[in-house]
This record gives structure tokens, sequence and C-alpha cells, in this order.
């Protein structure tokens, strides 16, 4: 074996894997005492047909939540909603006439849309709102105008019901708009399975326990900054986060590092100023600057950050010659065929400023020594 095949050995040998060290979900949100009416109704029945679960839903608006925390992760979506509390098929249709008669229905009907709908009028240099009244004998030209502003103002409408289930509650129990504890009935029990699932749950239990995820590639993609901060706190750095004039006594003559830091003059290949992910110091002045990344696969971030960190270490070189660039990188990715490759090139630049969480760890003292 050559120096190089040594060196990738070394390297290979102590990559890590990466550790599940974080909450992956949220604590249980959903307060069932305040449903328990509605769930204690929907328990007692075994198989719901549509109409009865539509009668339902207009007696018990309230159950409408009961049903999106079983099937949704967070919310009904705006196309689900829309669905829900319009008749589609009509407003896709091609006949005029029933559509300007269904706007006129919401008008008459929905004071919230009523209230959006004049607004969006307003805005209008072809129809004013009093025309509203006589929208059957309109010219062609107004007529478009009109059912834009409907199919506007039924997207408004939305928006704000995603954001208050009141406006929903409402709509769902409004006895002129008897077609929307249909439609929602029918999707709950022939499209989300209701029947069929409600025999695999205990309803309350259920309720009371469901989490929902927390983004966990967040956390993956944040993996190698708490490796690192874990190494050097270990390894007797001070974080300079939030120091106060004590503290900065404190560490005067002593090894600390901060995140997220910029160097003044050193800039990205495309111009913008570099935020390191750690800067390394010794007596309050920098020493170390180091950009981390955890690759589990091959794929298009490793190449750019590739090209961006040998242009940083360039930088680095001419307009800090004090100052030393660190990669810190790990994951299984360097396991691989084209992994092994692409670190043997990196070596023949970096040499020991390419290394992996163990080998990073092993290097402090040397870095504290120097």
């Amino acid at each position: 074996m050559n120096d190089l095949d040594l060196k990738y050995l070394e390297f290979a040998s102590s990559i890590s894997f990466f550790e599940f060290y974080q909450i992956e979900h949220k604590d249980p949100h959903f307060k069932t005492e305040g449903y328990q009416e509605e769930i204690n109704k929907l328990s007692e029945k075994s198989n719901w047909a549509p109409k009865e679960l539509s009668l339902f839903l207009k007696q018990y608006p309230k159950s409408y939540e009961i049903f999106q925390e079983i099937f949704q992760l967070q919310r009904f979506t705006n196309t689900q909603l829309t669905h829900f509390l319009f008749d589609i098929s009509l407003l896709n249709s091609m006949d005029t006439k029933l559509i300007l008669e269904y706007l006129q229905t919401n008008l008459n009907n929905d004071l919230v849309f009523n209230k959006i709908f004049t607004n969006n009028s307003k805005e209008s240099s072809v129809i004013n709102f009093e025309k509203v009244q006589d929208i059957y004998n309109i010219d062609s030209d107004t007529t478009n105008e009109l059912v834009f502003l409907f199919k506007l103002s039924i997207q408004n409408y939305i928006d704000k019901a995603s954001k208050s289930v009141t406006i929903v509650h409402d709509r769902i129990k409004n006895d002129k708009m008897l077609d929307v504890s249909d439609r929602i009935a029918s999707y709950i029990i022939n499209n989300l399975n209701f029947n069929e699932v409600k025999k695999c749950i205990l309803l309350d239990e259920y309720l009371r326990n469901k989490r929902m995820p927390i983004d966990t590639k967040y956390i993956h993609g944040n993996f190698g900054i708490y490796k690192i901060s874990r190494i050097l706190e270990r390894n007797g750095f001070a974080n300079n986060y939030g120091i106060s004039n004590k503290t900065l006594d404190e560490i005067k003559s002593k090894f600390s590092y901060s995140r997220e830091t910029k160097i003044q003059g050193i800039t990205k290949n495309d111009g913008k100023e570099k935020k390191f992910d750690f800067v390394l110091y010794y007596d309050m002045k920098p020493i170390i600057l180091i950009e981390t990344n955890f690759y589990s696969t091959s794929g298009s971030k490793i190449n750019i950050n590739d090209d961006e960190y040998k242009y940083l270490d360039d930088e680095i070189k001419l307009k800090h010659p004090d100052l030393k660039f660190m990669w810190i990188t790990d994951g299984n990715y360097w396991l691989t065929t084209e992994g092994k490759k692409r670190f043997m090139k990196l070596y023949e630049r970096f040499e020991n400023r390419i290394l992996n969480y163990t080998l990073f760890e092993k290097e402090l003292s040397n870095i504290k020594k120097n």
C-alpha cells in the first residue's frame, strides 16, 4: 500500500454513520376534552352511510377537526377544502348560467364570501357590485369578469378558511348550503375509507396520542454541526455565543469557537460573503476556519461543496495566510468507490485538513499544541 492508500484507509475506517439522537415527533396536541360528545357519537356506530355522516356533520360541525386529525398529518389541504366547501364540478362546467346562479346563492347565504366578493369587485374596472343583483342580464364581457371574480373570491375564501376553522364550521351547518356536508361525508367515507379505518383504532386513544413528525431533513443537514460542537466542548473549547465582559476575561489565553461567522474579506465563488460553520480561536484570535458536511449518498451537493471549498482555500491562503481552512466531512458516501477516488484527489490538496469527526477530535491536541 502506498501512503495515499494508507491515508484513505485511516479515514474510511473511522467513518461515522448517522446517529438518531433527535426527537422525531412533537408532543400530542389534540385536546380531546373539547370533543368528547363528538368522539362518543362517532364511536357508537360501526358503519356510517354518507347521508348519515352528512347529517352528523351538520349537527356536530366540530367533528370536522376529528376527521382532519385522523386522516391528515396537520390539516386538510386547500385543494381538499375547496372541494368540501364549493361545488367544483359545477364551477368546472361550461354552463355560465348555473355558475352565476351559484354565485348568487353564495352571495345571499354566506356573509364571509359576500364580503370577500364585494372587496374584489371594488378592484374591477368592468363591474360594480350593484350589477350583481341582476347578473343574468349582462353582456358577455361582464359575465367573464363575474366568473373570474367568483373564482378569485373562492380562492381568497379558502385562504381564510384554512386559518379559521370557524368559517368551515359555519359553512358546514349553513342550511342553505346542504351540499357542503354531503361532499365532506362522501369524501371521508368513499375516498378516505373512514369505516374501515375506524375498525383499526380506538378513536379517543388515537386522538389523544397522535404525534406530528418533526422535519428530520433539517436535523440530518445539521448532524455535523451537532457532532463538532460536542467534540469542541469535550476538548475544552468554550462557545463564544452570548459572551459577556466577564466571560471574555475568562476565555482570554484559552480556546473557544463560534458558529456561522464571517471573516472580513473572504467571499464564496459567487462573490457573496462567506459564513463559516465554525471558527476556532485562541485568545479570541481566529486560527482555524471550518466547513462541515455529512454525506450519506452521492449527489450534486458534494460537487458544489468540492468546488466551493477549493475556492475558499485559495482565498484564505491569499488574504489570510495566518488562518487555516479545514473541511470536516463524514458519512458512508466516503466508503464508496466514488468516495474513495474523491478523497484521494482532495487529500493531495488538503492533506490533513480534510478529516472526519474521529480524526478531527484526534487532531485537536496538535491544533492546541501548535
